[in-house]
């Protein structure tokens, strides 16, 4: 998996690459991902002063995600459970897309 980082606004700090680093080996257990793009923005005028945004190309479609924070690990903690939810959102509806289409009766019923 290739990793690209960008920071705008604050300073690369060596915990938060691990962090980064460990939050997209779990995802990476769960869908196989081959680049993942990450945004750290640090702002102080805003409310969340952190905002991260996370972009993944796998197999299929890419997935984009956004998440806002007042730490940096709040961020980080909310973009891995939205990009979770977005995993299982997909996987429920490629099982509804294989499913067969209501009405249709089973081959071997006759």
């Amino acid at each position: 998996m290739i990793v690209h980082l960008d920071w705008f606004g604050c300073d690369p700090r060596h915990s938060h690459e691990t962090k980064i680093h460990q939050m997209l080996e779990k995802l990476r257990s769960i869908r196989p991902i081959t680049r993942a793009s990450l945004r750290v923005e640090e702002g102080l005028q805003s409310a969340a002063p952190f905002h991260l945004i996370l972009m993944l190309s796998m197999p299929g479609p890419d997935v984009l995600v956004h998440s806002n924070g007042q730490t940096f690990e709040e961020a980080l903690f909310k973009l891995e459970a939205s990009t979770r939810k977005n995993f299982e959102a997909r996987i429920n509806k490629s099982r509804q897309a294989n499913r067969a289409v209501r009405g249709v009766k089973a081959m071997y019923r006759g």
